[in-house]
């Protein structure tokens, strides 16, 4: 591996690295972005950038939107695909998505749910939560409160989708599956690797 860029951030050090078909972005040795150099032309081929990856999937179920606020950045991967808001709570992770990762889109540093707090008069048809503070979730952000918040953000047939790292039949996981139902009528779990759901931590 080659290393292009090694910085220290507000959450820990930032490192890239590249070998011959990949780059690849870790934030305090928690790997964030893995991005193929091929990754234009998979798009346009219609080819996932990686198994499980259902983010992809959002603009071919809401065919009908045309926004979508992510909040977590990484390596811009998403916000390239969309190709609509994105922004990121530490800045520099927001430069090296752009010096990087080919990141061209907007970017707001700001704490995602203080962000919607204060778009009073904005709705998008997608919302997406995919924020890690190493290898855990930031709770303020996968609550009832903030779901709630999510859901007066999105328009009426749009889609929050989100992220989350657990063992899949945990009573962690039910419990966030419960309080996501307490305020959308329609959940859907899919596990990353369906053969994995045992006791191992995966996405979700």
């Amino acid at each position: 591996y080659q290393t292009l860029e090694k910085k220290e951030s507000l959450y820990g050090e930032v490192l890239v690295l590249e070998d011959s078909m990949k780059r690849y972005l870790f934030v305090d040795r928690i790997l964030q972005t893995e991005e193929s150099k091929l990754i234009d032309l998979f798009w346009q081929k219609g080819m996932s950038l990686s198994e499980g990856n259902y983010f992809e999937m959002i603009p071919n179920i809401n065919k009908t939107g045309n926004s979508c606020l992510i909040i977590g950045l990484g390596g811009g991967q998403l916000g390239k695909l969309f190709s609509r808001y994105k922004w990121q709570v530490d800045p520099v992770v927001a430069q090296i998505a752009k010096a990087y990762f080919d990141y061209r889109g907007k970017v707001h540093i700001a704490d995602g749910r203080y962000f919607l707090q204060q778009a009073e008069d904005r709705k998008w048809d997608c919302i997406i939560l995919d924020v890690f503070l190493g290898d855990s979730v930031p709770t303020h952000l996968y609550t009832y409160e903030m779901f709630k918040l999510c859901d007066r953000r999105l328009s009426p047939e749009g889609i929050l989708a989100l992220n989350y790292i657990g063992i899949l039949n945990s009573a962690l996981t039910k419990h966030l599956v419960h309080t996501l139902r307490a305020v959308f009528p329609e959940v859907a779990v899919y596990p990353q690797n369906r053969t994995l759901e045992g006791a191992q931590f995966i996405n979700i």
